[in-house]
């Protein structure tokens, strides 16, 4: 009796064997697609990640040479403030000595207008005086 069963299990094992192996290559086609397509997603992620990655070393290069002008334009307005600020200061001192030799000209003109010229006889009498006083010594 056991051996019958035996017998019954064994037969009925290897058609379970036989229908399990059909299962099993079935399931192995379905997982060998969807592999397949996951294969075909994860090649177009990685062209995706390719193309985002040479964008954003573009944008990453455009943000360098950006922050590069910036510090420079920022260097060039404190100098130009700097330029502007000693321009300003000279112009004052510029200004101050304008005054300062516009006063003195006008002291000038008016010693000048108010000079007068002594009449030339007393200049050759003086000279005369002085001639006379060295030949006296």
């Amino acid at each position: 009796k056991m051996q019958m069963q035996l017998k019954q299990k064994e037969e009925l094992g290897e058609a379970l064997h036989e229908v399990d192996f059909q299962q099993l290559k079935i399931e192995n086609a379905q997982f060998l697609e969807k592999i397949d397509e996951r294969n075909q997603d994860l090649l177009q992620l990685k062209l995706t990640v390719g193309n985002t990655l040479q964008i954003l070393n573009f944008y990453k290069r455009k943000l360098h040479y950006a922050t590069a002008m910036a510090t420079y334009l920022v260097k060039d307005i404190a100098q130009r403030k700097e330029s502007l600020e000693k321009i300003a200061h000279e112009a004052i001192f510029v200004e101050e000595e304008r005054l300062k030799a516009e006063i003195l000209n006008k002291k000038l003109r008016r010693q000048l207008a108010e000079y007068k010229v002594p009449p030339v006889l007393n200049y050759v009498h003086e000279k005369m005086a002085v001639h006379d006083l060295e030949n006296s010594l």
